[in-house]
């Protein structure tokens, strides 16, 4: 396995992700800190 940093290209794929698990987790997608925070942890 290879692992490596998240880019701002990923973000999307994050959205996705997160969407995908809210029923589990909670709203994310909509939650505008989600949103403002996401961005800022891949760097």
């Amino acid at each position: 396995m290879n692992v490596v940093n998240a880019t701002k290209d990923d973000l999307k794929g994050w959205l996705e992700l997160a969407s995908e698990v809210e029923y589990l987790f909670g709203p994310m997608v909509e939650d505008p800190k989600f949103i403002q925070i996401l961005p800022e942890s891949v760097k």
